[in-house]
């Protein structure tokens, strides 16, 4: 008959089991949780995107931090030809007020020379 039934545990047994178990399995979680951690820095390292991803470029200018010389003005320029880990920036925001109309004209062939846009009516 022994052979058909289980031996009756006492309650300080069923409790260092039950501790067993449960420490176990906070181990294995714990170890599913470092190689998830793991996988993400790798992820972030490896600089591959998920195909869903659609990263753009985004660049914006003060015209005030134009400069006065021609270096300033190079740097400002420069700028716009900065390249991050995508690849060129795909926005550009110009941001001022208070430009003379000379100017405007002058800048926007100077950026359209540089980058060989076209520009108004030239």
């Amino acid at each position: 008959m022994k052979q058909y039934y289980k031996e009756v545990i006492d309650d300080e047994e069923k409790l260092k089991n039950t501790r067993l178990l449960f420490r176990d399995y906070k181990k294995m979680r714990s170890r599913e949780k470092k190689l998830q951690e793991q996988e993400f820095e790798t992820a972030q390292k490896s600089n591959e995107l998920h195909a869903e991803d659609q990263p753009f470029g985004f660049i914006t200018q003060n015209v005030n931090g134009f400069g006065n010389s021609e270096t300033d003005r190079a740097h400002w320029f420069q700028a716009f030809g900065e390249r991050d880990q995508h690849g060129r920036q795909d926005v550009a925001v110009i941001q001022e007020t208070h430009e003379e109309k000379i100017e405007v004209g002058k800048f926007t062939s100077l950026y359209a020379n540089r980058w060989g846009f076209r520009t108004g009516q030239q």
